[in-house]
């Protein structure tokens, strides 16, 4: 299915990201729109992956305090899983 997109200057719907195929007016690049052909962007509602803190410019103890930080919010978010998963079987 093609994305119709409204003109701000004549309201006609098209397909064409560029121009409108009505009155030919440049298409306002939106922030939702910018960056489609970029196949590292995030896509919406999408949850990047947890990746270790290798940056070789930060040194060494902030990295580690850094990747401590992560490990523990990843086992508290494990500890809630945990605790919802067993409250759902309690409830049903």
């Amino acid at each position: 299915m093609a994305t119709q997109l409204k003109c701000t200057q004549c309201g006609e719907w098209g397909e064409d990201l560029d121009r409108c195929p009505s009155c030919a007016a440049l298409r306002q690049v939106h922030s939702t729109f910018a960056n489609q052909e970029n196949p590292n962007r995030h896509k919406a509602f999408e949850m990047p992956t947890m990746e270790w803190n290798t940056d070789p410019q930060i040194s060494a103890w902030k990295r580690s305090l850094i990747n401590t930080g992560k490990a523990m919010h990843w086992m508290v978010l494990a500890v809630g899983g945990a605790i919802a998963w067993m409250a759902y079987w309690v409830a049903v």
